[in-house]
């Protein structure tokens, strides 16, 4: 399984996209292995400055929150529909009414429990990194405290379920769309594999936090919410699958992700990828780039994770059915005019800037096309963001190997090029 750990980066991208006949051959550039291996060494200094910046700080509690102290019991998991503002006709703003796409800040605030969910998870996978980098166990302890403190602590530990996620005021005090608030937790999951070889992390760690999510897993199949969250048709229906496939195969229960892989994701694609390569539920969405990245993103995640059992989700599809290659160079041109920071929302801690560059990193490896890795390296040469670019483990090492072979052959050009061309 690859392992998602990001460091979160702005990016501009630099080609202009056209919809004359001829748009201007892409400008395909030699790399620059010596300023490569400058933005490698001060990322580095950045992932272990801020890791080490945590390491005398309390971990991130689900109890932690003031004003929430009302609930029966405070580990119980409580957030707010994001899309959901106050309505000015009403006298005392409720019911509150939907504005799509529109991030309401005070679901953002201490009324929610989501943003400590994401601190927790951005903690967690920024230790790791730092562990994996150094070496250093004071990294691998601060986040495997960070996991008993969320997950294992009886005290402080969050419920497993999301009875009250995405609640909306005035109509209700939970919904099936909260289910997508927990999208975080992939994170974590996916850290273990390199906590592992920590001296801090145990079997009895591991074999708790694996009961863990064996009730939320159970929680997620068997209740209300998570029946009406998996009959979702957009990036909500792909990233319940995400979950339930990647908890699945962290609690050993690999004959049930193959089962959901073959009887609910491979119907799934069909009714999401149009053969042009259109995500039809997501670019109609007032922020149509945003959406697909997060979609396509989920979609190669089941991809990576189906190979585990041979399984080709997008090997039979339908005759107006598209294959995530189509769906990739579609993303592509569309973002021909748009930087990554044009899709980012202050209010929106969904890091799109992250997935994209994991995004083009994954398709090369999937695809093994100039096209990706042209993307991959420009995309991360040009960033600059005073936080820390942001790449999986694994791709923090493909990254090296594209770097290692700095230029392109005429024909890898032509390529670039065809696929630039061939688009509608």
């Amino acid at each position: 399984m690859r392992y998602h750990l990001r460091f979160i980066f702005f990016l501009a991208l630099f080609t202009v996209f056209g919809c004359s006949s001829e748009p201007p051959e892409p400008n395909v550039q030699q790399v620059n292995s010596t300023l490569f291996e400058q933005l490698f060494s001060s990322a580095k200094f950045d992932i272990l400055d801020r890791a080490g910046s945590l390491l005398d700080t309390p971990s991130v509690a689900i109890t932690d929150n003031p004003s929430l102290q009302h609930l029966h019991d405070k580990r119980t998991y409580v957030s707010l529909a994001c899309y959901w503002w106050p309505d000015p006709d009403s006298e005392d703003g409720l019911p509150y009414i939907r504005r799509d796409g529109e991030v309401n800040p005070e679901t953002r605030g201490n009324a929610s429990d989501l943003p400590k969910l994401i601190d927790m998870a951005q903690r967690v996978e920024l230790l790791t990194m730092a562990y994996l980098i150094s070496g250093d166990e004071n990294f691998s302890a601060k986040a495997v405290d960070q996991i008993y403190t969320w997950f294992l602590n009886p005290e402080t530990a969050m419920l497993p379920h999301l009875e009250h996620a995405q609640m909306v005021r005035g109509l209700n005090h939970g919904r099936s769309y909260g289910v997508i608030d927990t999208w975080w937790l992939i994170r974590v999951v996916e850290a273990i594999p390199v906590l592992r070889q920590s001296v801090y992390w145990s079997d009895q760690t591991e074999f708790k936090l694996q009961k863990w999510f064996t009730h939320y897993l159970n929680w997620l199949r068997n209740s209300e919410f998570g029946l009406q969250e998996k009959q979702s048709a957009n990036n909500h229906g792909t990233w319940f699958d995400v979950q339930v496939v990647n908890f699945s195969l962290f609690v050993g229960q690999s004959d049930y992700a193959l089962h959901h892989l073959n009887k609910i994701t491979k119907t799934r694609l069909s009714d999401q990828i149009r053969f042009t390569g259109r995500q039809h539920r997501e670019v109609n969405r007032p922020r149509p780039e945003h959406y697909s990245i997060y979609n396509l993103s989920g979609w190669l995640k089941l991809a990576q994770m189906a190979d585990q059992f041979e399984l080709k989700l997008d090997s039979q599809t339908g005759l107006l059915t598209g294959k995530f290659h189509d769906a990739l160079v579609y993303l592509i041109r569309r973002m021909q005019d748009k930087s990554v920071a044009d899709l980012l929302d202050p209010w929106d801690r969904t890091d799109t800037d992250n997935l994209y560059i994991n995004l083009m990193m994954d398709a090369w490896a999937m695809y093994n096309k100039p096209v990706f890795k042209y993307k991959a390296m420009m995309v991360f040469q040009e960033v600059q963001h005073d936080g820390l670019p942001v790449l999986t483990p694994e791709n923090y090492l493909e990254m090296r190997k594209l770097f290692s072979d700095e230029t392109f052959t005429s024909s890898d050009i032509y390529e670039i090029h065809t696929e630039f061309l061939n688009f509608d």
